[in-house]
């Protein structure tokens, strides 16, 4: 399973961005967006995410998946939560 946090991670190596606030300058957003994606006080947005999955070279309908996950389980909607989950274990499992 992957995080918030192996996305960020990523893009920051792919960009050679320094810092979160070095990546979020790089994304145009303010400084502090990445930052708060990492603790968790904010998910991005569709389009971000996309853009964070992109810099960091990694599967972008994969991102979309996890971050409609990580958005259901943050606000304790199990049944979306799961469906979320089937779905990025069957992607995953077409992607191998």
């Amino acid at each position: 399973m992957l995080s918030i946090d192996d996305y960020i991670d990523a893009a920051r190596k792919h960009t050679r961005a320094t810092s979160d606030r070095h990546l979020s300058t790089m994304m145009n957003k303010n400084l502090s967006v990445v930052g708060t994606y990492r603790t968790g006080r904010a998910w991005p947005e569709p389009e971000t995410m996309i853009e964070l999955a992109r810099l960091g070279k990694m599967d972008e309908q994969l991102a979309i998946l996890y971050l409609g996950w990580w958005r259901a389980l943050s606000k304790n909607q199990h049944l979306a939560a799961t469906l979320y989950l089937n779905m990025i274990e069957d992607y995953e499992k077409q992607a191998a």
